[in-house]
């Protein structure tokens, strides 16, 4: 049995996710992830494991989740691998920051690493009144997540749906992705579409808006093609 920590903090110690459940909900291949979340040499990991066991297979609380959510959003604005571990780096070292790329901070301290680093494309970041921010799709992410008292993420949006408001709470349904409206797992309307049900009445049952429902549908049935 897993021993948790006192006191117990549901979004940094419980680890809820498996590398598997991370990839599948950030829409990243597994052995991507997997590499992210396994420790190197000279090469601390991206995702925070909170466990791991004999069997090599690494767990993982929601701090980790929005880790590997912020590392996959950088890396589809055009940072590298290697770009966002020199931020990590930093931030870890110079402003000690533990996890840096869930923390509240990122949005300050992490825009002046990027620029320091000589990441300046002028697309992600702007100069204005001394102040460098974040622009453009990161800008988007990091609006989107709300932080706990500690200053570590505790929700975020998912950012590819644009109809449907798709949010992830650990302290909800086990940390699954839901539609806010009405709490309901995104998994649980996918299942029953595949199944063969039809948009109008998974929607009734789930007491879900249809059109939600529906962008979700879109994107499941194009990763499956």
């Amino acid at each position: 049995m897993i021993k948790l920590p006192e006191p117990f903090r549901r979004h940094l110690d419980n680890p809820i996710y498996t590398v598997a459940d991370v990839a599948r909900i950030i829409d990243e291949p597994y052995h991507i992830v997997y590499h992210w979340a396994k420790e190197r040499q000279e090469k601390p990991p991206l995702v925070s494991r909170c466990y791991v066991f004999p069997d090599a297979e690494f767990y993982i609380a929601f701090v980790g989740l929005a880790e590997a959510y912020a590392v996959s959003i950088l890396r589809k604005y055009g940072l590298s691998t290697r770009q966002i571990r020199a931020v990590v780096k930093k931030l870890n070292s110079e402003f000690k920051i533990e996890h840096p790329l869930a923390s509240e901070r990122f949005r300050t301290d992490g825009a002046e690493v990027l620029y320091n680093l000589g990441i300046d494309d002028p697309e992600l970041i702007a100069v204005k009144n001394n102040k460098r921010v974040f622009r453009g799709i990161l800008e988007d992410f990091l609006s989107d997540v709300t932080y706990a008292d500690d200053g570590y993420a505790y929700s975020f949006r998912l950012l590819k749906y644009k109809i449907a408001t798709v949010v992830i709470d650990p302290g909800i349904s086990s940390g699954e992705p839901i539609y806010e409206a009405s709490c309901v797992r995104l998994i649980d309307t996918l299942e029953r579409l595949r199944a063969g049900e039809t948009l109008a009445g998974v929607a009734a049952d789930f007491k879900t808006p249809p059109h939600e429902i529906e962008e979700a549908w879109k994107f499941d049935r194009a990763k499956a093609a």
